[in-house]
């Protein structure tokens, strides 16, 4: 324990004397394998002319997936235009409903307001006022 205490005094002791950083001057690369040898290796290197061929494939499944996707909104268009036609059909039967309740109306409304036994005084009750 008491070396773990005087290793730790120690270094923080370098820390602190010695805060210089290291700089590196040697001469630029020569060479980029000079250069990739250095840092640690090469990665996976794949020319253009390859990704652009790999690309070229996957176009084709990429048509076929449109295609795919063309078709089924084709068949939602149809769903929703028939959905349309159908909503379009119901207006227009309550739109000849509505009408034929119109047409009833203004006759049952003049013979209402034509005939003495019924006037809207008579059926009409208020309530008194309390003084």
């Amino acid at each position: 324990m008491a070396e773990t205490l005087q290793s730790s005094a120690v270094t923080e002791t370098k820390k602190v004397i010695n805060p210089r950083v290291e700089i590196d001057t040697s001469p630029p690369f020569e060479s980029v394998k000079e250069a990739v040898d250095r840092f640690g290796g090469s990665g996976p290197w794949i020319p253009h002319y390859l990704l652009r061929v790999a690309a070229a494939g996957n176009h084709e499944s990429d048509l076929e997936k449109l295609e795919e996707q063309a078709v089924q909104l084709e068949r939602d268009l149809i769903m929703k235009e028939q959905q349309t036609l159908n909503v379009l059909k119901e207006l227009e039967a309550a739109k000849k409903f509505v009408e034929g309740l119109k047409v009833n109306l203004v006759p049952e409304s003049s013979s209402f307001m034509a005939s003495p036994e019924l006037k809207l005084d008579s059926h009409m009750t208020f309530p008194k006022k309390f003084n």
